[in-house]
């Protein structure tokens, strides 16, 4: 799995809180926004959680935001490859997902819960 370039390799005690956490296998973020962006690196508009330089992720692939109406988080599909939620290929005309704990979603090459 690629690692996410701009997550801290290790966050300082007072760092670890937020919404929610997503886990990889080199990288550990916590959400700290209601609304946040995932996507491939790019000089133009970076996005709030980098998923490496795979062309198989769109600059701005998918979003996470917190529904304040259903009281949850939800993941919106932007990117025409789709995320792979729980092993299942979600695309952007079958999003919004409702989100639960543990699921593991696959964006490219990067895997996180």
């Amino acid at each position: 799995a690629a690692m996410a370039e701009n997550v801290p390799a290790q966050q300082l005690p007072a760092d670890r809180f937020g919404f929610a956490k997503l886990t990889g296998v080199d990288f550990e973020y916590y959400v700290k926004k209601y609304e946040m962006t995932f996507g491939r690196k790019s000089k133009s508009k970076g996005a709030d959680f980098c998923l490496g330089n795979n062309l198989n992720i769109s600059r701005e692939h998918a979003r996470l935001l917190y529904s304040f109406e259903n009281g949850r988080f939800e993941l919106q599909v932007l990117g025409k490859n789709g995320v792979l939620v729980d092993g299942t290929l979600v695309t952007p005309e079958l999003s919004p997902v409702v989100m639960k704990s543990q699921m593991l979603l696959t964006m490219g090459d990067v895997k996180f819960y």
